[in-house]
């Protein structure tokens, strides 16, 4: 998808409107040097609808700016008449999609959680990404989907932080992941290590969370079991952005 700001169309419209305008005067055209104007505008037009698809408006502007300068200033007029019509018969087929102010910046920006989780956890920031995008598209659902393939190399990240072996198979089930880091968690619990005493927090807040999202978020929303409004899915965004940051400070992909 590609951002395309509306003002761009709009001036497609007010040049082919300026063109007519110069054209008007056969006076003012000739002894003002209005012709290096036109083909100014001409060729602005002839890339915009390049940009836009509009195919026969573009054939018509870039035959006309062949022609513009042989033309008397009574056919320049007429012609950019033609012209328009074109133009405005083309754009009929044109959707444009508004996006509010408010959620430009999750269809923009490309590190939603920020600079140390996209360092940190690439493939997770791309998925990331993407809830963004779904969220400012209104698809609040997928928003939450990508969320939680997001987070499953959260998962995996606490496992390898905690010394784990990569589980293959059916050990990659959430529910058998969960269950051997808390199995690891209480057998740290049990020793007197002195580094764990300054980690035993950390993955005890991770281990919380993703032990929270696994019942009631991820799994419902991975079987269709759920169905998310924008309220529902920015909550679950903004826990999760605040997830990836607390385990970038200590963890990595």
């Amino acid at each position: 998808m590609t951002p395309y700001l509306a003002r761009r169309l709009v001036a497609v419209s007010e040049r082919l409107d300026g063109i007519n305008f110069v054209a008007f005067d056969k006076e003012d055209y000739e002894r003002e040097g209005k012709a290096a104007t036109v083909h100014m505008w001409l060729r602005e037009v002839i890339e915009e609808c390049r940009f836009l698809g509009l195919d026969a408006t573009l054939i018509s502007a870039t035959l006309l700016l062949e022609e513009v300068a042989r033309l008397p200033c009574d056919d320049v007029f007429d012609r950019v008449n033609m012209l328009r019509e074109v133009f405005h018969r083309e754009t009929v087929q044109i959707r444009l999609f508004f996006i509010p102010a408010t959620k430009q910046s999750y269809l923009l920006e490309s590190s939603p959680c920020g600079s140390l989780v996209a360092d940190k956890f690439p493939k997770a920031n791309y998925q990331i990404s993407e809830a963004a995008k779904c969220f400012a598209t209104d698809r609040y659902t997928a928003c939450v989907f990508h969320l939680m393939r997001a987070l499953e190399h959260g998962l995996r990240a606490v496992s390898s932080g905690l010394g784990m072996a990569d589980p293959i198979g059916v050990e990659r089930n959430w529910g058998n992941m969960l269950k051997a880091i808390k199995d690891k968690l209480g057998s740290n619990n049990s020793s007197r290590r002195r580094k764990w005493k300054v980690e035993k927090e950390f993955y005890e807040k991770a281990y919380a969370f993703l032990e929270g999202v696994r019942g009631p978020l991820r799994n419902a929303t991975m079987h269709v079991e759920a169905d998310y409004d924008e309220q529902g899915a920015l909550d679950i965004f903004n826990a999760t952005s605040t997830f990836m940051r607390h385990i970038s400070t200590r963890l990595t992909e």
